[in-house]
């Protein structure tokens, strides 16, 4: 898949986009650059642009898409976690940690311990995604399947 004009200059100056010193805007059906404010760098054209893509800019966009939408799907899937226990969500499940009902702090104890493994894991396949040592999840349910298991106190 090859990246469009857009995905690229953005995968390329990530930091510029971010800061807002280029922009885009669509002219007869086609994206051009609307301005141009990148110290030290020319205003590229488009033949310029569409150069830079290679299979090691592709992978790298595409990682960083993936990521940047997993951890709401994380979120979601960590609450749930919760949410089958009988509490709100992750954050009402943690918040009784200090509890003085015995039963709700060990709750919160394996679950905040559990969320943190699941996190490392997390960091951990995403450092070897990016070293290329495993390939990007085709999909976020299978990423979500390969989490550790939470165990619930008796």
């Amino acid at each position: 898949m090859a990246l469009t004009f857009q995905q690229i200059l953005i995968s390329t100056y990530p930091n510029e986009f971010k800061q807002g010193l280029f922009r885009f805007t669509y002219v007869d059906g086609q994206i051009i650059i609307d301005s141009w404010n990148v110290p030290n760098v020319p205003q590229p054209t488009y033949e310029q642009v569409m150069a830079l893509d290679t299979p090691q800019l592709e992978n790298a966009y595409n990682i960083k898409a993936f990521f940047d939408i997993f951890p709401q799907f994380l979120q979601n899937y960590i609450d749930s976690v919760a949410i089958a226990r009988q509490y709100d969500d992750s954050f009402a499940c943690i918040s009784y940690l200090n509890s003085s009902n015995a039963n709700w702090a060990a709750d919160a104890k394996a679950f905040n311990s559990w969320r943190d493994s699941v996190w490392n894991y997390v960091i951990a396949q995403q450092a070897l995604i990016e070293a290329g040592a495993r390939p990007i999840p085709t999909d976020i349910e299978s990423l979500l399947k390969e989490l550790p298991a939470m165990t619930w106190p008796s």
